[in-house]
């Protein structure tokens, strides 16, 4: 009955000093706004791909713009995606914008690299937002930037730490670690947010003590927040006067230049050079303006074009004509046969199930089919302060490939399908609590992770017709293969003409 009545005191103190804090909270004064930085008019110069793609969208070209957040906690608690999914509906509404936050809490930078192959490189974004704060693993940090510029051609903007309360050291920390930002800023021509320098200048101008902007030592509350955003925030400008710099890393080839203006000898034909079409697309660009497009229709006058990239669009435009598809080949091959334009998604539990493990990274194998899979921990024992387990992986299409436990290094499926490190095994926090608190008899006996084999690209290219008002449909035909020289080829299967835009190839900065 004591121990009843003891709980009821506590509850009702938690909650009397919880709403004590909250009308605090409630009650302080507003904070000041940010002065103007004297070199915002510089800012966004790293950044102008981006920054184009948004401003000069319009309802007759509605720019397609992915966002990748990358980062720890403080990147997932969300102030900065927030505020810009904000700034984008407001000033940008026609551009048709994607914002992901890939943030996880507490992940070193060594594990964020292991993640980059299950969610960025996929989403092949033109913007990274990137802070992490390391613990000194400098090496794991330049690798995920350079990676970023290795991979993908996405505009980096990375940011500087923000000003916690950590003591003396973590300020001397902190610093060091800013420092080496922006190394990596120059290094890698990325956008540099200086949160660390502006955060203190603001405390110091406004006389506001450090936890004012803080909910423990270390994450930003409300206010934090909002402040960590407007400093982000202002480095999205459009600087026509600054260089673009970006016409090499994705370049575009209008179709018709090598039918009217004459070959430029990338792009070639086996015949004569496919006819431009001049009719009206009412349905894309919703006038009656005459579009930039060829037709094929013979199959025995293939496109060909010899490009240096890792990924190649189509941009699709509906004729009135009779809508035909064309196989498409990357050196010779249907996209589909090379392995490198697979990926696998981020392993989960299954809906509704609480994750007690995970699997940080999944890589395909030299055999890579489209399929849905399910990896099963079983057989858990924790004996002599150590944990051991078995795994099973199935697959929709491939069945039981894989069984083994978690003493090998890499795990391949039988098949060559795909392949992962144990290293990446991750029994998660929930385990170590159970085991922290001896309350492994509570740890469930089987845990299940679901995943899926994707591809990128296209083995036939199909324009469909039903676009809406300056939609640009971009068709993937193939992407994560090696940043070399390819050839590819679009081949009409002779059921009607096949009508093409453009062609954008895109070539990572490093090879």
């Amino acid at each position: 009955m004591k121990k009843q009545i003891l709980k009821c005191v506590l509850c009702i103190l938690i909650t009397l000093l919880a709403g004590a804090a909250l009308l605090a909270a409630d009650a302080a004064p507003a904070l000041p706004p940010l002065k103007p930085d004297p070199m915002e008019p510089f800012y966004g110069g790293r950044l102008q791909r981006t920054m184009t793609l948004l401003e000069t969208s319009s309802p007759l070209r509605r720019n397609n713009v992915r966002v990748i957040c990358i980062g720890q906690s403080i990147m997932a608690q969300g102030y900065t995606p927030a505020a810009l999914k904000k700034l984008c509906a407001e000033k940008y509404p026609y551009a048709n914008v994607t914002i992901n936050n890939y943030a996880v809490n507490g992940r070193t930078a060594e594990g964020l690299i292991r993640q980059l192959y299950q969610n960025l490189f996929p989403s092949y974004p033109d913007l990274v937002l990137f802070d992490v704060y390391d613990r000194g693993d400098q090496g794991a940090v330049e690798r995920i930037v350079s990676d970023i510029r290795r991979y993908t051609t996405a505009e980096i903007m990375i940011l500087t730490h923000h000003f916690d309360d950590k003591g003396e050291q973590g300020d001397i920390d902190r610093d060091n670690s800013a420092n080496f930002r922006r190394y990596l800023a120059q290094k890698y021509n990325a956008e540099l947010v200086e949160v660390r320098r502006d955060w203190k200048a603001y405390l110091e101008e406004n006389n506001i003590p450090k936890m004012r902007l803080l909910c423990d030592v270390t994450h930003p509350n409300k206010d934090g927040g909002e402040l960590l955003a407007a400093l982000v925030m202002r480095h999205f400008r459009f600087n026509s006067i600054l260089p673009g710099g970006w016409m090499n890393t994705v370049r575009t080839y209008e179709l018709n230049h090598e039918t009217e203006e004459g070959p430029s000898g990338e792009l070639t034909f086996a015949g004569e050079p496919w006819k431009t079409d001049h009719s009206p697309d009412t349905q894309s660009c919703g006038s009656c303006e005459p579009t930039c497009s060829v037709i094929g229709t013979d199959p025995k006058n293939p496109l060909k074009l010899k490009f240096h990239g890792n990924r190649v669009d189509l941009v699709a435009f509906t004729s009135r004509s009779q809508l035909g598809t064309a196989k498409v080949l990357i050196d010779g091959k249907a996209p589909s046969q090379h392995p490198q334009a697979y990926c696998i998604t981020m392993p989960v539990p299954p809906e509704g199930q609480t994750r007690f493990v995970s699997l940080d990274r999944v890589m395909p194998g030299d055999h890579p089919v489209v399929e849905d899979w399910t990896l099963k921990f079983y057989d858990r024992k924790y004996e002599n302060n150590k944990l051991s387990y078995k795994v099973m992986l199935t697959g929709s299409v491939s069945g039981e490939v894989l069984t083994g436990n978690q003493d090998g290094k890499t795990l391949v499926a039988k098949g060559g399908q795909l392949y992962f490190e144990t290293r990446d095994l991750e029994m998660g926090h929930l385990y170590r609590t159970f085991i922290q608190t001896n309350k492994v008899g509570e740890i469930p006996s089987e845990s299940t992770l679901l995943f899926s084999t994707q591809f990128m690209g296209a083995d036939t290219y199909a324009p469909q017709p039903g676009k809406k008002p300056g939609v640009i449909s971009n068709h993937v035909l193939i992407q994560g293969i090696s940043n070399a020289v390819h050839t590819l080829e679009v081949i009409p299967n002779g059921d009607g003409v096949v009508p093409i835009s453009q062609i954008i190839v895109y070539r990572p900065p490093l090879d």
